[in-house]
């Protein structure tokens, strides 16, 4: 994907699918620490131990029959690490699931951060989708959007 955005949308899309109604996306960026992050947490039905090898093998789908790979998690990890950072899961059956990528900020195949906003609104069309909590730090500087806030305020 030639965005990191794209993959937090297809993290969050794939979250939906399965069953989450609330997710949170959490960036954050630090030129000092030379850091890009993001965390993509779901309240879905999580995932069974023995799938967390399988899932970011790019022939193994949990989709339907008609797509025989899943190449979404296998692209990320696999950036992630060829640029200098990590990438982990964490699940397990009834308690959700929350994605970790991490990259070095100046590496020069890092991909730009691309379009969040447009992912946001996107998230924000889902009616499957109770509640998103988005926040981005930048060097210390912090921004916070809860959609069950924003309901809560509006009535």
């Amino acid at each position: 994907m030639e965005e990191l955005a794209l993959h937090i949308l297809d993290i969050a899309r794939n979250s939906i699918e399965a069953g989450a109604a609330k997710i949170e996306i959490r960036v954050r960026e630090s030129a000092r620490e030379d850091l890009i992050s993001f965390s993509v947490l779901d309240n879905g039905p999580g995932l069974e131990r023995d799938l967390l090898t399988k899932i970011t093998d790019p022939f193994y789908t949990t989709k339907n029959k008609k797509k025989k790979v899943g190449l979404g998690l296998a692209l990320l990890k696999a950036a992630a690490e060829w640029c200098d950072g990590s990438f982990q899961i964490q699940t397990g059956p009834g308690q959700g699931t929350k994605v970790t990528a991490a990259f070095r900020h100046g590496h020069i195949d890092r991909a730009p951060l691309g379009d969040l906003p447009g992912t946001i609104t996107v998230l924000l069309t889902e009616p499957a989708l109770a509640d998103l909590v988005y926040s981005h730090e930048v060097d210390g500087k912090r921004f916070f959007f809860s959609l069950q806030s924003l309901k809560d305020k509006c009535g």
